[in-house]
């Protein structure tokens, strides 16, 4: 009698299922280990729904549940030391946050470009602002500097969770940093002076007779 057949996929198709889940989960992570307040609240909230779509799909396929979750304490538990470190400008502090990620990292086989870099905690205690909820933001996976303050993100920021930077003026709404530097006009006087006059009526037959009497008298 043959085995039950099961629905369960190679290791190797389980790798590239969890290489998803973390890119999935990189910036939640990211924020819990570099910000704080609700920013970081927000962030736990959501890793903890990937983390149940990991173990939903474990389930399915009969992997072990916790298989490839992220341990979010471990996190939280960075974020304090780089707090501190930050705030006392303190690198040996911060040296040890790095070695204990580079130990999470290695242990549970996160992406490296997790890693926590020195230069990253250089900028951050640089402008360090206690009424922030932003430390310092790393680069992001474009390449591009993504350094924040308080709750506002950087022009390009795609992330979510990115508010819209507007100016507001009477009748008048400027979008910054758009390509589109036209304001529309929004007063009567604005819109009459930027609308075209209206084309004379083309005159009947019995309107240019009317005209020719006239001009006979």
């Amino acid at each position: 009698m043959s085995p039950p057949k099961t629905n369960r996929p190679s290791k190797a198709a389980q790798s590239r299922i969890l290489q998803g889940f973390q890119s999935e989960a990189e910036p939640h992570v990211m924020k819990i280990i570099w910000t704080s307040g609700d920013s970081q609240t927000n962030a736990v909230s959501e890793l903890h729904k990937v983390n149940q779509k990991i173990e939903a799909w474990n389930k399915e396929h009969n992997f072990w549940a916790a298989d490839g979750t992220f341990d979010i304490d471990d996190f939280i538990s960075i974020n304090r030391t780089i707090e501190l470190a930050i705030k006392e400008n303190d690198p040996k502090a911060f040296d040890t946050a790095k070695t204990r990620m580079d130990n999470i990292i290695e242990l549970r086989i996160y992406p490296r470009r997790w890693q926590l870099r020195k230069k990253d905690f250089l900028k951050a205690a640089k402008v360090y602002d206690s009424e922030s909820e932003y430390f310092y933001t790393p680069l992001s996976h474009d390449g591009a500097s993504t350094h924040a303050r308080g709750k506002s993100r950087p022009k390009g920021d795609k992330r979510p969770g990115t508010p819209t930077t507007t100016s507001k003026t009477k009748g008048k709404q400027k979008v910054i940093g758009s390509y589109k530097s036209e304001e529309e006009p929004s007063s009567d006087d604005e819109l009459a002076a930027s609308t075209p006059p209206r084309q004379n009526k083309k005159q009947t037959g019995s309107e240019r007779q009317r005209e020719t009497h006239k001009s006979a008298k």
